[in-house]
């Protein structure tokens, strides 16, 4: 079976149930009612959690004013933050694996990357090279560490979400 090594010890010791993903139905536990999304792209088992339909845990995947890097798929990671993601209500909030919480409202108006899969901002056409390889500068936007993510794409037409440090502009 798919599991995190060391987790027999924590679901002896603990003595917590292992549930298999994806699940049917919501998961109750404390009074809270927990949704699995599943949000592949940042990682190809990606899972987002919707708390009582008013906080979303995102972890890698989206991003106060950013987005994951699309480690897996970028097919996926577009798929996830626009199809899962940002069709939630605009009032939840979301709580990132990193820095600051915002909300899908926040993010549909200003997430640079959010904007242009939309259609709100027109892609990038600046030439740069990525480890040395040449690509198009699609979006160049902040990063939640305070550096800079970018989304590349390169002669073949793959299109990539990578940190900021990779491209030579």
């Amino acid at each position: 079976a798919d599991h995190v090594a060391g987790d027999e010890e924590l679901l002896r010791r603990f003595g917590l149930e292992r549930i298999a993903f994806p699940v049917a139905e919501p998961l109750a536990t404390g009074g809270l009612r927990i949704v699995p999304l599943p949000t592949p792209g940042h990682s190809p088992d990606g899972v987002a959690f919707l708390v009582d339909d008013t906080v979303c845990f995102s972890g890698d995947t989206l991003f106060a004013g950013s987005v994951g890097g699309s480690q897996s798929s970028f097919a996926d990671l577009r798929r996830s933050v626009m199809d899962v993601l940002l069709a939630l209500p605009p009032e939840v909030r979301v709580l990132p694996g990193h820095t600051d919480a915002t909300t899908v409202a926040r993010e549909w108006e200003e997430n640079p990357f959010v904007r242009v899969w939309r259609g709100a901002d027109p892609e990038g056409t600046a030439p740069c090279r990525v480890n040395g390889e040449p690509a198009t500068l699609v979006v160049w936007g902040g990063d939640y560490d305070g550096g800079h993510k970018a989304w590349v794409r390169f002669p073949d037409g793959r299109d990539a979400i990578v940190g900021g440090s990779r491209v030579q502009r």
